[in-house]
C-alpha cells in the first residue's frame, strides 16, 4: 500500500481549491509559516516539504472542507482496524 501524500505546491494548490486564500505570507522566513484564510477566519499553515495522509486529514476537519479520497479512505481503514 502506497501511503498518501502531498508535497507542498500540490497542498497550498487544494487548499485554493477549496475556497483558502493566502493572506499573509511575512512569517515564511522567520517561522516557516503561511496564514490563509477560510470564511473569514484565519489559520497558520506549517510549511513542509510532505504533507501525509494523516496531517492533510486533520488540516481538512479542523477547516471544515472534505480531505481528498484517497487520504480519507487510508485513515477510516486505519481507524477501523484500531477498534
Amino acid at each position: 500500500m502506497t501511503i498518501p501524500n502531498m508535497n507542498q505546491q500540490k497542498f497550498i494548490d487544494f487548499l485554493k481549491e477549496n475556497g483558502c486564500k493566502v493572506v499573509s505570507d511575512e512569517n515564511w522566513d522567520d517561522y516557516n509559516r503561511v496564514m490563509f484564510e477560510k470564511d473569514g477566519v484565519s489559520f497558520p499553515l506549517q510549511m513542509q516539504k510532505t504533507y501525509y495522509y494523516y496531517t492533510v486529514c486533520k488540516i481538512c476537519e479542523d477547516i471544515g472542507i472534505i480531505p481528498p479520497e484517497e487520504h480519507k479512505r487510508v485513515l477510516d481503514q486505519i481507524r477501523n482496524r484500531n477498534k
